[in-house]
């Protein structure tokens, strides 16, 4: 009768172990399964994303940026930084002119209502934006729905969202599965919903060739309202141009005519057709201007 008793206490024993063992192992597959679909679930719908961030810039009515275009003595070995001032004039949330007025450079270029039209030297330039002015589409705001157009205009694909890191910070990524890093995209801080860097591809480059990358820094806040106070382009390492803000004049007063591309349309020539035909100018804003900064010390 004892050895009975003590064969089914060790079988007891074996049982409740099993089943603790059991259990134990449910409840770890159990606490993965809420670790890994709570992590997903912080995951945002990309139009939520874009929801967020314009109410996070607060920008309404006007704004003039004055600031510093600066390319780096790198490129083209120039002996010092080639420096511009340039004024920035935003009337939200569907416009934007900016403006370089100087002897070596004189170019302006409007974005209104989704058209583009671009002056340089007194000639009209293109109907396109310049792909370095790309950075203002994402700080002009507006709606929800405007945001979007424009961030599909540069390809970037809003319905696609997932969770990144960048130096050790915690963001959303717009328009790409995080770390696939050979789509355009927007990454976004995951607390501010303010976008940190831009990433759009350059014109006539191949999928493979790296990307411009745009770097919103040093935000600044006004009221309710926010804006960058240094902007860096990037290809790859390469540090192509930075962009110092020296001041703000928020709510400033902007005439219509600012933004009126059919007024400059009929203000300025389109530049002269070559009588022999010729290969296309692939010179962009910024070889012009180096090559003007060269002029000047020859």
């Amino acid at each position: 009768m004892n050895d009975e008793k003590n064969a089914l206490a060790a079988g007891s024993g074996k049982g409740g172990r099993r089943r603790r063992s059991q259990g134990a192992c449910l409840l770890a597959m159990c606490l993965a399964v809420f670790s890994f679909s709570a992590a997903y679930a912080h995951v945002l719908p990309g139009p939520h994303l874009l929801l967020l961030m314009t109410e996070a810039f607060g920008a309404t009515g006007a704004l003039e940026v004055h600031q510093r275009l600066v390319f780096p003595a790198e490129q083209g070995a120039l002996p010092a930084p080639v420096a511009y001032d340039e004024t920035l004039r935003y009337r939200f949330p569907d416009a934007v002119r900016c403006e370089i007025d100087t002897p070596a450079l004189k170019r302006i270029h409007v974005y209104a209502a989704g058209e583009h039209i671009t002056v340089r030297d007194g000639r009209l330039q293109s109907d396109a934006a310049g792909v370095f002015d790309h950075y203002a589409a994402v700080l002009l705001s507006g709606s929800r729905e405007e945001m979007d157009e424009r961030l599909t205009a540069l390809g970037i694909d809003t319905a696609v969202s997932s969770l990144g890191r960048f130096a050790g910070r915690p963001l959303f990524v717009l328009g790409a599965q995080y770390p696939d890093a050979t789509r355009p995209m927007l990454w976004i801080d995951k607390t501010t919903f303010l976008p940190l860097h831009l990433f759009v591809r350059a014109s006539g480059t191949a999928g493979s060739a790296p990307m411009l990358e745009f770097r919103y820094l040093d935000w600044t806040k006004s009221g309710r309202h926010r804006y960058p106070m240094r902007i860096e382009c990037y290809q790859g390492e390469t540090l192509l141009r930075r962009i110092v803000v020296d001041r703000l004049n928020w709510n400033a007063l902007l005439s219509d005519a600012l933004f009126d591309i059919e007024r400059l349309r009929s203000r300025y020539q389109p530049e002269p057709v070559p009588e022999t035909p010729s290969a296309p100018d692939s010179k962009s804003d910024i070889q012009e201007a180096l090559d003007a900064f060269k002029r000047r010390y020859e």
